[in-house]
């Protein structure tokens, strides 16, 4: 795409910086870089929203159109933190054993901790735990933290900072410690524990060791590992890295992504259905959004 729109190399210097991930492009959601294993960052394909693709091949596009669907992106109101119960259980997460089996020790380690701590208050320094969950949009990181706060019985706090302005941080921390939430999941992290970021890294300092001295966890989430500073994965108790599901996870994915009411043929090839390169969230979505179009009769 940059060899496709650039002229030179002043060009090209400008243009990276709207495909980082801490560009409106991407974190309006405008913009998706599908991750691919083992390849650079700037080879990543790239996916325009839908409602842009839609825009780009209208009879007539026009200016006035297009600033009303930015709007929608962009002034959608979000709550800074909100909590929602959950009702997701380890038999709906759909991932590598070892993935999953790491998860699940993760949620038993909590739940001691947490149970020695209504039994001996104070008994540990740091009881707390922060886990940094690495990978792209759909690979099942907010699937694992509901699974996670399900096992706990707890409500999940969740809060997207792609979606924050930068202005309110510092409120959204002080709401977070206030509320001390017992599983807090923050989406595209990188944006406080990358290279550039509207909070002093004294602040977000203070805010990982408060949430450390809880018996709680703390979930941050980040499309690449690379996007998140040594320093800050060194903090975490956990850094884990959520892969693009295998054929073989795919097939799973299909054959629970439809509801009761949707009818299927019974002859659905599932194992070619399975060869289409989604995600699981992109599974998930798509059946329900258009449920007359995947009726596979």
């Amino acid at each position: 795409m940059l060899r496709l729109l650039c002229r030179n190399d002043v060009e090209w210097r400008a243009a990276r910086v709207h495909l980082t991930t801490a560009s409106p492009l991407l974190q309006h959601n405008l913009l998706k870089l599908l991750a691919c294993p083992n390849d650079a960052l700037l080879n990543y394909p790239m996916k325009l929203a839908d409602p842009l693709v839609d825009y780009l091949l209208s009879e007539q596009p026009t200016m006035q159109a297009l600033d009303f669907l930015l709007s929608k992106f962009i002034a959608a109101p979000v709550p800074v933190l909100a909590s929602r119960s959950v009702s997701t259980n380890w038999a709906d997460l759909i991932l590598p054993e070892p993935l999953h089996n790491t998860l699940q020790r993760l949620s038993q380690q909590v739940q001691q901790t947490r149970d020695l701590n209504l039994i001996e208050p104070g008994n540990r320094d740091r009881p707390g735990t922060l886990v940094l969950m690495a990978g792209a949009a759909g690979t099942g990181k907010t699937i694992a933290a509901e699974a996670i706060a399900h096992a706990l019985d707890v409500p999940l706090w969740e809060v997207d900072l792609s979606r924050i302005d930068p202005a309110d941080y510092w409120t959204l921390l002080q709401e977070a410690k206030a509320k001390t939430p017992a599983v807090l999941l923050i989406r595209s992290a990188q944006l406080w524990l990358g290279r550039s970021t509207a909070l002093t890294q004294a602040e977000i300092h203070r805010f990982l060791d408060q949430r450390q001295r809880l018996p709680a966890i703390t979930l941050l989430t980040a499309a690449f590992k690379q996007s998140v500073q040594l320093s800050w994965q060194r903090r975490m108790d956990q850094v884990l890295e959520f892969p693009l599901p295998s054929r073989g996870d795919r097939l799973k994915l299909w054959q629970q992504a439809f509801s009761d009411e949707i009818p299927l043929d019974r002859q659905i090839d599932w194992e070619q259905v399975a060869q289409m390169q989604l995600t699981g969230g992109e599974l998930g979505d798509r059946p329900q959004r258009n449920a007359e179009l995947y009726c596979l009769r």
